[in-house]
């Protein structure tokens, strides 16, 4: 009669190896899926937000909002560092056309980011996408484009996306800070930008090198390499 027995210390030790060696296979692939669900996410609500300027534009002299921070057209309202400049609906003018969802205005691939900013210097972003500071704002001596019809290029020329929480080595000077994208002078390249986000779908798990959402003007929304930041924020008349 056979006694039944337990498994030895190096059938064990094989077993948790082979389980190892199969969630390593694992990981990866989950990861990817994860990343691609949440750009898609990510995406919607840039849709979202520029659904909502083109809203509030027309019933306001068909203008877009002020893209920095501060004042009753400001589209974030005050303070990019408190907590409450989206959730309380008198900052932002944004709010009433975006649902009142506070959510809306963070990227899901920002979100362990900008923890690791908390931990740092002990307040939270309070949004993660900026407004394209030549559109909402005058921009080192130009007029800004506040008027939707105004546009010349509507499909190449970025709107609101994602902007990097940290400065980017040889690319950006600035994380981002107001809800204004600034890109300087687009023939100097020294000069100062704020880069787009490159944190989505990074390749090597190296988020300085992966690519930003950006909504363009006519609405339709891509992910764009944060090499082109001053391609796309740049108007095709100062190019």
């Amino acid at each position: 009669m056979c006694k039944n027995r337990g498994f030895s210390l190096v059938e064990l030790m094989v077993v948790i190896s082979i389980i190892v060696i199969l969630i390593s296979f694992i990981l990866p692939t989950v990861n990817a899926v994860n990343e691609t669900v949440q750009t898609v996410q990510c995406a919607t609500k840039l849709k979202q937000i520029h659904q909502a300027m083109v809203a509030w534009g027309w019933e306001h002299d068909k203008k877009f909002p002020r893209s920095r921070q501060g004042g009753w057209d400001s589209w974030v309202g005050w303070g990019w560092d408190q907590p409450l400049t989206i959730i309380q609906p008198t900052q932002g003018n944004l709010w009433s056309y975006m649902n009142e969802e506070s959510d809306a205005y963070w990227c899901p691939t920002f979100v362990p980011i900008s923890q690791k900013i908390k931990n740092n210097r002990n307040f939270m972003p309070a949004f993660s996408y900026s407004m394209n500071e030549y559109v909402g704002n005058g921009w080192l001596g130009k007029p800004a484009l506040n008027y939707i019809e105004s546009i010349a290029n509507p499909d190449g020329l970025h709107l609101v996306g994602d902007e990097n929480p940290y400065k980017v080595p040889g690319l950006s000077n600035y994380t981002i800070n107001n809800g204004a994208q600034g890109v300087g002078r687009y023939n100097d390249p020294n000069h100062h930008i704020d880069c787009l986000g490159s944190f989505h779908k990074p390749p090597g798990g190296d988020i300085n090198n992966g690519l930003c959402n950006v909504a363009f003007v006519d609405g339709h929304v891509v992910l764009v390499p944060a090499t082109e930041s001053k391609e796309v924020c740049t108007p095709k008349r100062w190019k």
